[in-house]
């Protein structure tokens, strides 16, 4: 909520998948079950979000959306996305699509690379999972460290905010398979199913 504006916390979608109403999700919470992208029956999942002391919203899509809904291509997308884990290489990603005018409140742009350049000397797995390997991808690199990321990003005439601001690409490949935290997987699931037409 707080990095994004919004006034909610988790997404899922509800769908079908042989033949039984699932919520898919992904998920990282240590209140829940069980992690990653993952399908939970309706009735289990609303048991857990009411022992989460969720406040969940119900929003059924138009009719003009349910009818361009391809039931089978989400199906099939979601079961190739099923088992992922939670989208951490991305996360940070998802809050910036400017370089300047799109940050949390009070942070600003210059201060995230310099907090990042001092948890990588306490904790470096930690940076490349969340901000490296996303950098990489951005600028087309690979293995680049935080300080060789800001060096080649200064060799294009860019800033770090500048390569941060390059938007994500459904088909990057991290580490551990395609990253998407559950607000992607949401859109992920609608963009499968046709609904926003060829994009």
């Amino acid at each position: 909520m707080w990095g994004t504006g919004s006034h909610s916390g988790h997404s899922v979608v509800v769908l079908t998948l042989d033949g039984e109403k699932y919520v898919v999700e992904s998920q990282d919470g240590w209140y829940w079950p069980k992690m990653n992208i993952q399908r939970t029956p309706w009735k289990k999942w609303m048991e857990y979000a009411e022992n989460a002391d969720f406040n969940a919203a119900l929003l059924p899509l138009k009719d003009e959306y349910r009818a361009k809904f391809d039931q089978p291509a989400a199906e099939s997308w979601f079961k190739w996305m099923e088992g992922y884990p939670y989208g951490y290489h991305n996360m940070l990603y998802s809050w910036i699509d400017t370089p300047e005018n799109n940050w949390p409140s009070l942070v600003a742009p210059k201060l995230l690379p310099a907090l990042l350049d001092i948890v990588d000397r306490i904790m470096p797995d930690a940076v490349s999972s969340l901000f490296t390997e996303g950098m990489n991808l951005r600028l087309g690199t690979s293995g680049l460290t935080l300080r060789e990321i800001t060096i080649e990003a200064e060799s294009r005439n860019m800033t770090l905010e500048d390569v941060m601001a390059i938007p994500e690409r459904d088909t990057w490949i991290y580490s551990d398979g395609p990253s998407q935290m559950c607000s992607a997987l949401v859109i992920g699931v609608y963009k499968a199913a046709g609904i926003f037409g060829d994009l």
